[in-house]
């Protein structure tokens, strides 16, 4: 169970293209801290597009102790790493959540996970940041460290539900290693046209070297077929 809690949003606009990402990420929770903004104006519901259900149902908390209570996991958001320090929240790169294993232990143990995003303008606070288990921080240009909270809510969302979306778009992955033979004959073609040119005086090592290019790019059945035939 995944919960988006938006501290105090202060902008309609923002409030909602948030419902928007969630939706697109599966996200059909969403609660609010004292929102300065009305979520569910006009302007929410316009840029909310066919998301503005979640802003319908969505539930509001006087304090985010209260909206996070229960909930196994609390990972907050934050662009200022600093605001980190005092409190007892684990600052990681937003990678860390899924290329950390004790993170990633602890993701999968747990049964309820909230996500926590600042106000528009000035983020969350330190005291509010150590309510929170993990404060995660994306990488970004030092010059200009600070996204916008609903882009940084898509990078943040992408990361935590990659992994159960990824299996539905894996038909697109390319990179299969071929099992029909094709190697062999692409090398063979290669391997035929070398000893024909005269010019090449070390055919040993140019067909090595292009067994290695190969190999390490490892292309998928069809660019496969498609240097067979041009070699042909």
């Amino acid at each position: 169970m995944l919960r988006l809690v938006l501290v105090s949003p202060k902008y309609q606009l923002n409030v909602g293209y948030a419902a928007r990402v969630a939706a697109n990420f599966g996200v059909n929770d969403i609660a609010f801290v004292n929102p300065r903004a009305r979520i569910r104006g006009k302007k929410a519901i316009m840029y909310a597009k066919h998301s503005h259900k979640l802003l319908s149902g969505a539930k509001v908390f006087g304090t985010l102790s209260e909206a996070v209570r229960g909930y196994d996991i609390v990972i907050g958001t934050t662009g200022i790493v600093e605001k980190t320090e005092s409190g007892f929240s684990r600052a990681v790169l937003l990678s860390e959540l899924g290329s950390d294993k004790r993170i990633g232990r602890a993701l999968a143990r747990a049964g309820s996970i909230a996500v926590v995003m600042g106000r528009d303008d000035t983020g969350l606070t330190k005291e509010e940041m150590g309510m929170c288990d993990y404060a995660a921080y994306i990488g970004t240009n030092p010059e200009y460290p600070v996204m916008n909270i609903t882009h940084a809510l898509a990078v943040v969302l992408y990361q935590l539900t990659m992994a159960s979306y990824s299996a539905r778009y894996s038909y697109l992955k390319s990179n299969k290693p071929c099992v029909d033979g094709s190697e062999k004959m692409l090398f063979e073609l290669f391997g035929k046209i070398v000893d024909g040119k005269k010019s090449i005086r070390n055919k040993k090592a140019v067909k090595r070297v292009f067994r290695g290019v190969i190999r390490a790019y490892m292309p998928d059945e069809k660019e496969m077929h498609a240097l067979i035939t041009a070699l042909k």
